[in-house]
């Protein structure tokens, strides 16, 4: 009898779950709700109450940083406080313009020394990235588990596409075609060195690449040099510390 019930409710979980996905869960128009937070009835109740959002599902403490490099008793976070942009920035702007999910957050960051611990924009006065890095940091749980982790996988979750992966060991004859291809078509594109061991991360090769980086692909081109056809592909650091000194260099 109680094995009846079990598959009698699993069926059911089944059905429901097929009825919803024809009904269009899961994608853009009807994005499932992360944790049951709705944005629009939230927004809602802030404005009745005259209150700021404070997201109590993701609530401004050491076990939403992290649990080891960014856990309670490291040095990395000691003295972070949660502040909204407006307690540290004269003048905040925001900037314009597989499955959905959406992901309620409130705009308290963590901040260290007055400045942004994470994600931050080179003038100081943006906050649409660290809002969203904020959002996918709830979404897998905490901001230590944004560290590392596969550009497949962040370009997956970002845009809801398929990703292919080559490695150049075993690439195609023709991958310099599919690349160009791929960026014609306005695909995303990214590239980083493997690394062997946790020793090797961040380690910087001869040439200043820096192993386990996700660096983006913005280009490529074919150019004549010294009478021959020459392959570039244009390759960006997002953390712009580190710059390539070899061939086809700034040197």
């Amino acid at each position: 009898m109680v094995e009846e019930q079990i598959y009698a409710t699993g069926m059911a979980y089944r059905l429901r779950s097929q009825w919803d996905r024809d009904e269009g869960l899961g994608q853009n128009h009807n994005a499932v709700k992360f944790l049951g937070q709705d944005y629009e009835s939230l927004k809602a109740q802030c404005l009745r109450s005259g209150n700021l959002f404070e997201d109590s599902l993701f609530p401004c403490a050491a076990s939403s940083l992290g649990f080891n490099e960014l856990g309670p008793r490291s040095s990395k976070t000691y003295g972070v406080r949660w502040m909204r942009p407006t307690e540290f920035c004269k003048r905040p702007g925001f900037w314009q313009f597989g499955e959905w999910v959406e992901v309620v957050i409130d705009d308290r960051l963590p901040v260290k020394d007055g400045k942004l611990l994470f994600v931050h924009s080179a003038e100081g006065t943006e906050f649409w990235s660290a809002l969203l890095e904020k959002a996918y940091a709830k979404l897998n749980g905490c901001y230590e588990a944004l560290s590392g982790g596969s550009t497949s996988e962040g370009f997956e979750d970002f845009t809801g596409g398929v990703t292919e992966m080559y490695e150049l060991g075993k690439a195609p004859s023709d991958l310099f075609s599919i690349i160009r291809r791929a960026i014609d078509r306005g695909s995303l594109l990214g590239c980083s060195i493997d690394i062997t061991s946790s020793r090797d991360m961040e380690a910087v090769t001869f040439k200043k690449l820096v192993k386990g980086h996700a660096y983006s692909v913005t280009g490529v081109d074919e150019v004549v040099y010294r009478g021959n056809m020459t392959k570039l592909v244009r390759i960006r650091n997002p953390w712009g510390e580190v710059e390539w000194t070899g061939a086809w260099s700034d040197k």
